[in-house]
C-alpha cells in the first residue's frame, strides 16, 4: 500500500510539474499576442504588478512575512535588477521582435549559462560535458533562428538573449545569497517586488498613459496569466521540488520549447519550419548533456557534500520558472 502510495504521489507531482511547464510554454506565445494590444513595457510592468501582488497575498496568508535588513537590501536590489528589470523588459522587446519559439528556445539556453557562469563565479567545475552540451545547445538556436533574415530578427534574438543572460546572473546571485539566509519563496517574492518597483515607474515614464487604455479582455487575460504562470505556477512548482528533488524537477523545463512551438501553432497559426524542429532537439539535448549528471557522479558529490551546502543547492534549484 505505501508503494501504491507513493506512486501514485509522484504521478500528481509530474502531472503538476507538467501543467506548470505547459503553462510557461503557453504565456510565452500569450505574451506574444498581447503585444499587438499593449507595448512591450507596459505589458511588462502590469504582469509583474498582478504577480507581485497575489504572491504578497500569499506570503501574507501563509505567515511568511518577514522584516528585510540592510544586509538583505545589498542582495535583493541587485537581484531584483537582473532577475526581474533586466529580464523582464528585454524579455518583451524581445518577443517584440522574434517569434515565440525563438524566444522559448533562447530562454532554454539558460541551464547551460547558469552552469558556465558558475564555473567562473562559484568555481564549480568545466567538464567536458558541459563543453560538448553548450555547443550543442548553440548548435540548436543557430539552426532555429538560421531561416530568420532582417534587422528585426537580430533584435529580437539579442534582446531576449540578454533577458536569458539576466535571469542567470541573477541565478548566480541567488547561489551566494543562500549560503547565508534563508526562505526561498521569499527571496524571490521580495526580488519581484523590488524589480516591478523598478519597471513600473520606467514604463509609465516612456509610454503614454493611453496605452492602459485597453479592451476589459486584455487586463482579464494579463491578470488571469500573470497570477497563474507567475504567481500559483511558480508557489507549485518550488512545493513540488521538495517532493520530487531538483534534478528530475528540472527535467520538465526541457519541455517548455516544445509546448511554445504547439501553442503557438494552435493559438496563433505559427508555422513550424524544419529548421525550428531541428534546433529544438539539439537544444534539449546539448541541455541535457550539459547539466545532467550521472548517478556515480551524484553519489559523489552528496558523499562530498556538507549538510549545509546540500541545503543550499535545494534552494538555489526552487527558483526556475519565475519569470515566466
Amino acid at each position: 500500500m505505501t508503494v501504491v502510495k507513493k506512486g501514485r504521489g509522484m504521478f500528481r507531482s509530474y502531472i503538476l510539474l507538467l501543467l506548470c511547464v505547459t503553462m510557461w510554454g503557453s504565456n510565452i506565445v500569450i505574451n506574444s499576442m498581447l503585444l499587438v494590444e499593449m507595448t512591450p513595457f507596459i505589458l511588462g510592468a502590469s504582469r509583474l504588478v498582478f504577480a507581485s501582488l497575489f504572491l504578497l497575498a500569499y506570503a501574507a496568508a501563509t505567515r511568511r512575512l518577514v522584516k528585510l535588513t540592510k544586509r538583505d537590501w545589498l542582495f535583493l536590489v541587485p537581484l531584483g535588477f537582473f532577475g526581474t528589470f533586466m529580464s523582464q523588459l528585454f524579455y518583451f522587446a524581445g518577443l517584440s521582435y522574434a517569434d515565440a519559439t525563438t524566444a522559448a528556445l533562447i530562454h532554454s539556453l539558460g541551464p547551460v549559462t547558469i552552469a558556465v557562469l558558475s564555473a567562473f563565479f562559484l568555481g564549480e567545475a568545466f567538464t567536458m560535458r558541459l563543453f560538448v552540451g553548450s555547443v550543442c545547445a548553440i548548435a540548436g538556436i543557430y539552426f532555429a533562428v538560421g531561416g530568420s533574415s532582417g534587422i528585426q530578427a537580430s533584435l529580437g534574438v539579442i534582446y531576449t538573449f540578454v533577458s536569458m543572460v539576466s535571469v542567470a546572473v541573477s541565478y548566480i546571485l541567488v547561489s551566494k545569497w543562500m549560503r547565508h539566509s534563508g526562505d526561498p519563496f521569499m527571496t524571490s517574492a521580495c526580488w519581484m517586488v523590488i524589480g516591478t518597483c523598478m519597471l513600473l515607474p520606467f514604463s509609465l515614464m516612456s509610454e503614454s498613459l493611453v496605452t492602459f487604455i485597453q479592451p476589459l479582455w486584455v487586463w482579464l487575460l494579463i491578470a488571469l496569466t500573470s497570477i497563474v504562470g507567475q504567481g500559483i505556477c511558480f508557489v507549485i512548482w518550488n512545493g513540488q521540488i521538495t517532493k520530487v528533488g531538483t534534478g528530475k524537477t528540472s527535467l520538465f523545463l526541457y519541455l517548455q520549447p516544445v509546448v511554445t512551438m504547439i501553442a503557438g501553432y494552435l493559438i496563433l497559426g505559427t508555422r513550424i519550419a524544419g529548421s525550428q524542429l531541428t534546433g529544438a532537439l539539439l537544444v534539449i539535448i546539448g541541455v541535457a548533456v550539459a547539466t545532467l549528471r550521472t548517478r556515480q557522479t551524484k553519489h559523489v558529490s552528496e558523499m562530498e557534500r556538507s549538510p549545509t551546502a546540500s541545503g543550499k543547492e535545494k534552494r538555489a534549484g526552487d527558483m526556475p520558472g519565475m519569470m515566466r
